[in-house]
């Protein structure tokens, strides 16, 4: 019984629960930096920086452990307007004239813009891996709730196996102890009728003329 409790206990402490948090992070990064390096190549924010995030931002929902969901389903928005910028800076600047201040209100509101072109990317992206945060919580909550139920059922086996058990050994002990009481008797009204033997042979012997 602990042999298989040990090695249920192994295998709940072995099994995959999720990456922790600075691994979806580290995924959105990656993904990112690659789209960024991308963009830069092909002067342009285009379809492989949005398809980098939106594949980063699923991939980590879902690989991410669960407590750590909700923080990296948070830091996607954030890691998409950041590295959006940055790009959309970095591209600007390569292609600005030289001496061109990097820093002007053109510059600036060239960076930003595209977050309003690419915002729809953001929405669906995000919306999918709050649908997957949602569903891997109610499928954990639900499997949590089928092990409860397991754990219980198994502890009530256990209490009626061990309350046999004890009747068993009550009823063997009680089936025991009944031929020993039938001999201690015996031996009882053996010893009894000995006596009343000694004692008529006693009295017999004590008679005069005898």
């Amino acid at each position: 019984m602990s042999y298989v409790q040990s090695r249920s206990h192994r295998h709940q402490q072995n099994r995959f629960t999720g990456l922790p948090v600075w691994s979806a992070l580290a995924i959105f990064g990656a993904a990112l930096i690659t789209g960024l390096l991308i963009s830069l190549n092909g002067q342009a924010i285009g379809l492989p920086f949005l398809l980098s995030f939106a594949v980063a931002a699923v991939v980590a929902t879902l690989l991410v452990e669960a407590r750590g969901l909700f923080l990296t389903i948070a830091s996607g928005p954030i890691l998409f307007v950041g590295f959006t910028v940055l790009a959309s800076w970095l591209v600007t600047q390569s292609q600005s004239a030289e001496g061109s201040d990097p820093f002007s209100t053109t510059a600036i509101i060239t960076s930003i813009y595209p977050l309003t072109q690419y915002f729809p990317w953001l929405f669906w992206a995000t919306a999918a891996c709050v649908l997957i945060g949602a569903l891997r919580l109610w499928l954990l909550r639900r499997a949590a709730r089928h092990a409860e139920n397991l754990e219980r059922e198994r502890r009530r086996r256990a209490v009626e196996a061990e309350r046999e058990n004890r009747d068993h050994y009550a009823s063997a002990r009680a089936r025991t102890a009944r031929p020993s009481r039938r001999i201690r008797e015996g031996e009882e009204r053996i010893t009894v009728q000995e006596l009343m033997e000694r004692n008529r042979g006693r009295d017999g012997r004590d008679l005069p003329g005898r």
